[in-house]
């Protein structure tokens, strides 16, 4: 089997970043599990946009740090490359689908599933799910019965 360089590890970082970047695409993320995903990260950094010598740099470090990394994360790629399963990731049904209640107690429609994983957390969508979580909850106490009984002993 060829070894595989530095410069075919710096290709495969920019066609995974490209991946990555398009909203679309990054979908093919979810064929792996999120724990093969979170090697993808560690070893190529698709998130960011590093040119040869930082991921040069970043190739050293990994490869001492975590020697059987490269080794894992090359196999995780060829399965993320492999035109089949990118096919299915970007335009086929999803694997997971929960269904859902219709008005009438039917099964109206279905909700895909698909985690991707993120190297970072992304801040902003944290914020905007805490303050969704605060907005909630203040709509159900204000809604509940309990208070209402509370307010009218008043």
């Amino acid at each position: 089997m060829p070894r595989v360089t530095q410069r075919d590890q710096y290709q495969r970082h920019q066609i995974l970043r490209d991946i990555w970047t398009n909203e679309r695409r990054n979908m093919a993320f979810g064929v792996l599990k999120s724990y093969e995903q979170q090697k993808i990260h560690a070893f190529y950094q698709p998130d960011e946009a590093l040119s040869f010598k930082e991921f040069v740099a970043h190739l050293r470090q990994s490869k001492t740090e975590h020697p059987g990394l490269a080794q894992v994360a090359g196999k995780l790629c060829r399965i993320l490359f492999d035109e089949g399963a990118y096919h299915a990731a970007t335009t086929a049904l999803p694997k997971v689908a929960l269904p859902t209640r219709g008005r009438h107690g039917g099964v109206a429609h279905y909700i895909s599933v698909q985690a991707i994983v993120r190297s970072q957390p992304d801040l902003q969508k944290l914020v905007a799910a805490a303050r969704a979580l605060v907005r909630e909850q203040m709509r159900q106490m204000e809604a509940s019965p309990e208070k209402k009984d509370s307010d009218e002993h008043s």
